[in-house]
């Protein structure tokens, strides 16, 4: 009568940090670093979106689409 369904469905969203260290200002990282790695990384398949942080380091979440495999980059 009634469909089973799971409460809680296992999805996985493949997902990649990357950070990078260079001991400058977040205000030079940002203009050193961010955007050209923002560009490069988004350039890759199946990528959904890149979201970055600057401080003495850079770093940044790569967030694939759901069912894409995120190892293939």
């Amino acid at each position: 009568m009634l469909t089973p369904r799971e409460e809680e469905p296992q999805i996985v969203v493949p997902l990649a940090d990357v950070i990078v260290c260079i001991g400058r200002s977040a205000e030079e990282v940002e203009k050193l670093v961010s955007s050209r790695l923002e560009r490069m990384l988004s350039q890759i398949d199946g990528v959904e979106y890149v979201y970055s942080m600057c401080a003495p380091a850079w770093r940044g979440d790569v967030r694939f689409y759901v069912g894409q495999n995120g190892r293939r980059a």
